[in-house]
């Protein structure tokens, strides 16, 4: 079908009577760059974003606001962009320390050490993910952790079995 069948086309107004950008290939006709390097590029991110007015507008909102936003769409219609954008958008405030302290009566203490000594082995530090994962044990056996247990001792087993020269 050519541009001039088109239904679509025919009846669309050009960009000056609508507002918007007209066609790329009116709009690039208007324009005196020889190279991209002439096109000058917005500092902001956000202000990089083409096409999603709307998007930008709600993004800038909720930075401000502190809010939340969640990004649906199709495949490179720009949500990773947005989402790092935002982040230009946040306010940038003194980071805080914040110091927690074990609590020995915690029944989620041999989880907590469980998945430590996951994380480890994972990293491939068999030594500490061994060192956690017998302290996860022993602290389970403790608070009769039945179910827990029998994890931990098949995830030893077999580290253990890997430790081995």
């Amino acid at each position: 079908m050519t541009d001039e069948a088109s239904p679509r086309r025919a009846a669309a107004p050009t960009g000056t009577e609508t507002g918007l950008l007209p066609p790329p290939q009116e709009w690039i006709m208007g324009e005196s760059f020889t190279t991209t390097a002439d096109v000058a590029v917005p500092e902001k991110l956000l202000d990089q974003v083409i096409g999603q007015d709307h998007a930008v507008t709600v993004v800038r909102k909720a930075a401000e606001q502190k809010r939340h936003v969640m990004l649906i769409g199709d495949p490179g219609t720009g949500k990773s962009m947005l989402a790092r954008a935002m982040t230009e958008f946040l306010p940038k405030e003194e980071l805080e320390d914040v110091i927690a302290y074990p609590n020995p009566e915690d029944q989620n203490t041999p989880r907590n050490l469980y998945a430590l000594g996951a994380t480890y082995a994972r990293a491939g530090d068999t030594a500490n993910a061994l060192t956690y994962l017998r302290r996860a044990r022993a602290q389970a056996q403790a608070r009769n952790q039945g179910q827990l247990l029998i994890s931990i001792d098949r995830d030893l087993q077999a580290l253990e079995a890997v430790a081995r020269p």
